[in-house]
């Protein structure tokens, strides 16, 4: 199907003539006249960003599965003399996390008055390989595509361009546009630098040892490699070479923009981090990820800005070679309008502050789907999705991200390499061809919330088949008691060593499917499934549950399941979550957990009780907490979780101690929570709080 035309009065799909299925290959499209009233359809893959002479206005497209394609519609500003529209269009051709592999194309339609006046492939639009553009450098990160490295001096030249053949089916964007706001640094100091012979830091595994089916270049023959380059830096005070530091007052997410004047031909690098190291440098190793672009800049003023967008608080730059000044370190910002969240109340400081927190979280991670993190991936994982679909409807009162991020699920998110069971992420073409069986899980609890409770626009008999599906996947893992055992693929309960006890029967595991069986024999009035929910529940109670709390796991041993002496904080809260235990004398030691009556290092019956990560255990202990009115410890907990993080960085962590993104989708979901215990505490009704279990 190939329906554009429904769309485009003159445009046609094109791309560099030839390169329509090379790495890593920049294109510029120019637009230079004097109108008014414009606006631009455009749509394409990879991404591309529009500009309006230097200045960004338009990044997309939005992503959708693979043979799917949004058309955005961005309103231009009139055009005087000299004024200039380029497009720069990256095509990777590349498997990541972050986006679906297809062919490189763009098609675009300037339109003034109802009139046509530019358009790909027909008129007055010129072509440009954008050679300033390396085209052979490393990965960013074995999660997203490709680094930058960009260089002013080469010239561009008009490039021959083809119409390129696309089999899929267009749509209008249907989520909300950014506002590319921008965000100033300040310059914190100036410092000198040395090089030395050794590294600061080994290469990433990725870049030397690349994984099979990980499209990259021969590490060997990349003439440019930045990140060996920094470390190799040292900050000395004797060093030849000066290097400034600029800071962010919280974490940005967006594109990186610098301001310099040069003198003499530049050579430089800029460096960014969410963090710092123990040398007070920024730390690339939390993410694994080349947070590195180099320039080169010929001599005069310059305003660049990076082709993808990161995340960064602490920033270097390193003058290498030339002499100039930077005049201006900013970010313009991608996010989620700030304009379309609800206001709030909040009279407690702390609280506020972990709230707006929270909200800038969100905000990060809900561009077009719904993201992990805005920096390592930017990929559409499920559970992630759970939660941060609860603050979008919390925050805005619709769900126009999750309408988008299911219907990806719908049109193409099912896992090539097992019948049935979807993607772990999505748009997305995974390089491992790994999946989470939990996730599927937990993907229909949020079909379920979305169908029922967000009254969501796609209908619940759109998801029945894909449902239906993932019940016959799973019944060929069930055993004789009709647990699940061995799950294949990647399996996933919690950032500790719960996640180390998955096999052979892990109790968190079922516990989660009872839940989804329920979910499902509710969804569709199947008693039989409900009946099946309730058995499990009782299984697993009679089986993994001592007396006072319950196994994490089970091992086969001569074909006898037998439980492991291995226990963790986050298996009782699983049982609470998903109806297993319920608030009576049998589970009394696990609501004592629970309360903060009883602490797990001081349970003399056990040798050692595993403490609960962020993901999910101490999110699903907040939220049970507050489900069960229990405001003022929540909020206790809520601070002493989240506090910290706020003060650091204005943003919320993927895990506790920080070690990793600390920028993470799913923890927006503390808007929430703390909506829910303002509105009980001050006896406010807010249309958007949905009570869920």
């Amino acid at each position: 199907m190939n329906n554009y035309r429904q769309f485009y009065k003159e445009a046609e799909p094109i791309w560099l003539k030839g390169l329509s299925k090379e790495l890593n290959i920049c294109m510029d499209t120019v637009f230079e006249g004097t109108y008014k009233n414009l606006f631009l359809l455009i749509a394409g893959s990879t991404y591309y960003q529009v500009f309006v002479n230097k200045k960004l206005i338009h990044y997309g497209p939005e992503r959708r599965a693979k043979n799917c394609f949004s058309i955005d519609c961005v309103s231009v500003s009139d055009l005087c003399d000299d004024d200039k529209i380029t497009i720069r269009c990256i095509g990777y051709n590349c498997r990541s996390f972050s986006n679906v592999n297809q062919n490189s194309f763009l098609i675009a339609e300037l339109i003034s008055e109802d009139k046509v006046v530019a358009a790909t492939g027909k008129k007055e639009f010129k072509y440009y390989n954008n050679i300033m553009h390396e085209k052979d450098v490393v990965r960013y990160s074995s999660q997203r595509n490709f680094s930058e490295v960009w260089d002013y001096r080469k010239i561009m030249k008009e490039y021959e361009i083809e119409r390129t053949s696309v089999d899929g089916e267009f749509a209008m964007r249907k989520t909300p546009y950014s506002e590319y706001t921008e965000l100033q640094a300040e310059r914190a100091e100036v410092l000198r630098y040395k090089t030395v012979d050794e590294l600061s830091g080994p290469i990433f595994e990725y870049l030397i040892n690349p994984p099979k089916n990980f499209d990259h270049f021969n590490y060997d023959k990349i003439k440019e490699k930045p990140l060996e380059f920094y470390l190799r830096t040292r900050i000395d005070e004797n060093g030849k070479m000066e290097l400034e530091r600029w800071k962010f007052d919280s974490i940005q997410a967006g594109f990186l923009n610098i301001e310099a004047e040069v003198y003499e031909d530049a050579e430089l690098i800029i460096v960014f981090a969410e963090q710092l190291d123990k040398n007070e440098r920024p730390n690339l190793k939390c993410l694994d990820s080349s947070n590195i672009i180099k320039y080169y800049l010929p001599k005069g003023k310059h305003t660049v800005c990076s082709l993808e967008p990161y995340t960064e608080m602490y920033c270097e730059i390193l003058h290498i070679k030339g002499s100039f000044d930077i005049k201006s370190v900013k970010v313009s910002e991608l996010a989620f309008p700030e304009k379309q969240i609800k206001p709030v109340e909040i009279d407690d400081p702390e609280i506020e502050l972990i709230y707006k927190a929270a909200v800038k979280t969100f905000r990060h991670n809900a561009v077009d789907l719904f993201m992990d993190c805005p920096s390592r991936e930017r990929a559409g994982w499920l559970f992630d999705s759970f939660y941060t679909a609860r603050a979008e409807f919390e925050l805005t009162g619709a769900s126009k991200i999750e309408d988008s991020f299911l219907r990806n699920f719908l049109d193409g998110g099912i896992y090539s390499g097992k019948g049935g069971v979807t993607e772990m992420c999505y748009p997305s073409e995974v390089y491992s061809n790994n999946f989470i069986p939990q996730w599927s899980m937990w993907y229909v609890l949020e079909v379920y919330e979305y169908t029922e409770l967000r009254k969501g626009s796609i209908t619940k008999d759109k998801f029945k088949k894909q449902i239906y599906d993932l019940i016959d996947y799973f019944k060929s893992y069930e055993n004789e008691y009709g647990l699940l055992e061995r799950l294949g693929g990647w399996n996933f309960v919690e950032w500790s060593k719960l996640n180390t006890r998955v096999q052979d029967v892990s109790w968190p595991t079922n516990m989660l499917y009872s839940k989804m069986l329920k979910k499902i024999g509710e969804l569709y009035n199947d008693d039989e499934l409900l009946r099946k929910s309730e058995l499990l529940r009782q299984v697993i109670t009679d089986m993994s549950f001592d007396g006072k709390l319950f196994h994490d796991r089970a091992i086969r041993k001569d074909g006898v399941l037998k439980n492991t002496d291995e226990f963790s904080e986050t298996a009782q809260y699983y049982s609470i979550y998903f109806g297993i235990a319920d608030n009576t004398d049998k589970f009394r030691t696990i609501f004592d957990i629970l309360y903060g009556r009883c602490k797990i290092d001081e349970l003399s019956d056990y040798t050692e009780i595993e403490p609960s990560d962020a993901i999910p255990g101490i999110y699903m202990r907040l939220d049970l907490l507050v489900n069960f009115k229990n405001y003022e410890l929540a909020t206790k907990y809520i601070k002493k979780y989240f506090l910290d993080m706020a003060r650091t960085t204005g943003t919320l962590w993927e895990r506790k101690s920080g070690i990793t993104s600390r920028d993470h989708g799913f923890a927006a979901f503390v808007a929430v929570l703390i909506r829910k215990i303002i509105k009980n505490n001050n006896n406010i009704q807010f249309e958007r709080v949905v009570n869920y279990e």
